[in-house]
C-alpha cells in the first residue's frame, strides 16, 4: 500500500478546511500557520508507509497523536466546535515553534533508527517464534484476571480518593512484597486483551469473537468500579489496532463501533464520576452502591456533558490539548520558577530497582510538583500533567526538549524496527509494539519517568513470557501473510488441483 500520493491532496484539503473554517468559526486568533505547519509535519510519515503493519507503524500513531496534544483544540476553536480558551497570540507563538521542532526532532530520530523509507534494513530477524494457539487464550485470560484483580485493590484499597498521601498509606499497609505484586499486577491487563485479540485476529472463530465481547463488556464495569475512563476505552482500541497490525488490513466495522461505543460511553463515565465527586465519595464507597452510582451517571450523562466549557466536564481532546501546559513551563521557567536541570528525570536512574530493595527511592510525582511550582492551584494534592515534551523543557530547555524529542524518536524506531510485523506477525512483536504505543505514546501526556520506568519492565514480563512460551516455529510467506509450521504441514500440498 503506497501511501505517499495521498500526501499532497491530504495537505491541500487540510489548507482549505483551515480557510473556510476561520471565516466560519470566528476564533478571535485562529492557529492557522500553527496547524498547517503542525499537520504537514504529522502527517509526513505517509511518505514512508508501504504496508499498515510495517516500521512505520508507530510513527505514523505516534504523531497522529502528537497532533491531537498539540493542534486538535486549536482546530475546534477555529472551526468554532469548541468554546475552549485560547491561548495562542500573534502568528505564531513560542510554544508552537517548540512543539513544531519537537515533533521535527522526534521524526528525525525514528528515521535515523528505522531506516528511511526504502532504505534497506537486513538485520538479523529477532522474536521469530510465536505462542501455541490454546497457550495464548489462557495466558490472556490469566493476565486480563490478575490485571483486573490488581487494579480493584490499588484504586479501592491502596487508593481510594486518588490522592499521594492515600496512596502512600494504602502501599505501606500491604507491605513492599504484596506492593511491588499490585503494582507489576496492574501492568498486565492489557497485555492480557492484546492475547485474547491476537488469538481472534489469527483465528476467526466465532469463539474467539465471543471472548472478545465478554472482555470489553468486563472492562467498562472494571472503569466505573475504579473511575477510570481510559479502562473502558483501552480495549476497543486495543482490538482495532491488533486487526490492523496482524492482518495488515485496516478493520473499518470494528472501527466505526469502536468510536461509536467510546461516544455513547464516556459521557456515561464522566457523569459517574461527577456523580460520586458530588458527595464525596471514595470510590470503594462508590462500588458498594455500584448500581446507584450507575444509575444516577445515565440520568444525568448528557448535563455533565453539555454546556461552555467552563460549566461542563472536559471532552476528550480538551483532556489530551497539551499546549496549556507547554506553554505555561514556556513562560515561567527561567523567571519566577526555577530550572529542574535533570531532578524531575531522576528516577530513571534507578527504574531497576525494585522499591522493597530501595525503600527511600526517590519518587516520580512530577504532575503534583509542576502544580505547585507553577501555582495552577488545583489543589496541593492534585495531579496536572506536564507532557514529555513540557517536562524535558523544564528541565534542559531549548536543547534538552529537541534534544530528548531526538532520543525518543530514535527509541521508538528502534523498536518499529526490530519488532516489524509486516516481516513476521508473533504475539510478541505485538505485545512490545501495543505496549509502546500505550504505555510511551499515550503517556506523552504526562511525566517522562513514570512511564518509562512502567514501560520497561513490561517489556522485561513480555520478554520472560517470550522464553516461556514462545515454542511455535513461523515460516514467512509472502511480505503480507506469515503462518506457522504446523499451518503449513496442514494444508493440502496441491490446493488448486482438479478445481
Amino acid at each position: 500500500m503506497n501511501l505517499q500520493r495521498f500526501y499532497l491532496p491530504l495537505n491541500l484539503a487540510f489548507v482549505l478546511l483551515i480557510f473556510v473554517g476561520s471565516t466560519v468559526g470566528g476564533a478571535a486568533s485562529p492557529r492557522m500557520l500553527h496547524l498547517i505547519l503542525l499537520f504537514a509535519l504529522c502527517s509526513a510519515p505517509l511518505l514512508s508507509v508501504r504496508r499498515v503493519n510495517d516500521r512505520f507503524m508507530l510513527l505514523v500513531a505516534f504523531m497522529a497523536m502528537y497532533f491531537i496534544f498539540f493542534g486538535a483544540i486549536d482546530l475546534e476553536i477555529l472551526l468554532g466546535v469548541t468554546d475552549s480558551v485560547n491561548p495562542g497570540s500573534g502568528l505564531i507563538d513560542t510554544t508552537e515553534v517548540l512543539a513544531l521542532l519537537g515533533g521535527a526532532a522526534f521524526l528525525l530520530g525514528y528515521y535515523l533508527s528505522a531506516g528511511f523509507s526504502g532504505a534497506s534494513t537486513q538485520t538479523k530477524e529477532l522474536f521469530t517464534n510465536d505462542w501455541p494457539p490454546n497457550t495464548v487464550v489462557v495466558v490472556g485470560f490469566i493476565l486480563l484476571i490478575a490485571g483486573g484483580v490488581s487494579d480493584l485493590v490499588l484504586q479501592l484499597v491502596v487508593a481510594p480518593d486518588k490522592t499521594g498521601a492515600s496512596i502512600g498509606r494504602g502501599l505501606n499497609m500491604l507491605g513492599p512484597y504484596l506492593s511491588a505484586l499490585v503494582i507489576l499486577g496492574n501492568y498486565v491487563r492489557s497485555l492480557g486483551i492484546v492475547c485474547l485479540a491476537y488469538s481472534y485476529a489469527k483465528r476467526r472463530s466465532v469463539t474467539g469473537l465471543v471472548l472478545i465481547l465478554i472482555m470489553l463488556v468486563s472492562q467498562v464495569i472494571l472503569a466505573l468500579l475504579i473511575d477510570v475512563k481510559a479502562t473502558a476505552l483501552i480495549g476497543g482500541v486495543i482490538v482495532v489496532a491488533t486487526l490492523l497490525l496482524v492482518r495488515g488490513q485496516f478493520p473499518w466495522r470494528w472501527a466505526i463501533a469502536a468510536a461509536v461505543a467510546s461516544s455513547l460511553l464516556f459521557p456515561v463515565l464522566q457523569a459517574y464520576r461527577h456523580a460520586i465527586g458530588e458527595g464525596n465519595t471514595t470510590r470503594y464507597e462508590a462500588a458498594a452502591n455500584f448500581g446507584k452510582y450507575v444509575a444516577e451517571a445515565f440520568k444525568t450523562r448528557t448535563q455533565v456533558s453539555s454546556g461552555r466549557s467552563r460549566e461542563r466536564a472536559e471532552s476528550i481532546l480538551e483532556r489530551e490539548n497539551m499546549k496549556p501546559s507547554v506553554d505555561l513551563i514556556v513562560q515561567h521557567t527561567g523567571l519566577d520558577v526555577q530550572w529542574q536541570n535533570g531532578a524531575t528525570l531522576a528516577p530513571l536512574l534507578t527504574v531497576f530497582i525494585p522499591r522493597f530493595l530501595m525503600p527511600d527511592k526517590a519518587g516520580s510525582a512530577v504532575g503534583i510538583l509542576f502544580n505547585t511550582e507553577f501555582r495552577i492551584g488545583a489543589g496541593e494534592d492534585t495531579y496536572i500533567s506536564p507532557s514529555h515534551l513540557g517536562e524535558l523543557y523544564w528541565n534542559f530547555g531549548w536543547a534538552g526538549a529537541i534534544g530528548g524529542m531526538l532520543a525518543i524518536g530514535m527509541m521508538f524506531g528502534w523498536v518499529g524496527r526490530v519488532f516489524d510485523l509486516s516481516k513476521r506477525a508473533t504475539l510478541t512483536r505485538l505485545l512490545v509494539l501495543l505496549t509502546t504505543l500505550s504505555v510511551l505514546g499515550l503517556g506523552f501526556e504526562g511525566s517522562v519517568a513514570t512511564p518509562y520506568a512502567v514501560w520497561v519492565r513490561t517489556v522485561g514480563f513480555i520478554m520472560l513470557l517470550h522464553v516461556i512460551f514462545a515454542r511455535v516455529k513461523t515460516l514467512t510467506t509472502d511480505a503480507n501473510t506469515v503462518r506457522t509450521a504446523e499451518e503449513i504441514g496442514s494444508a493440502p500440498l496441491f490446493p488448486n488441483l482438479m478445481r
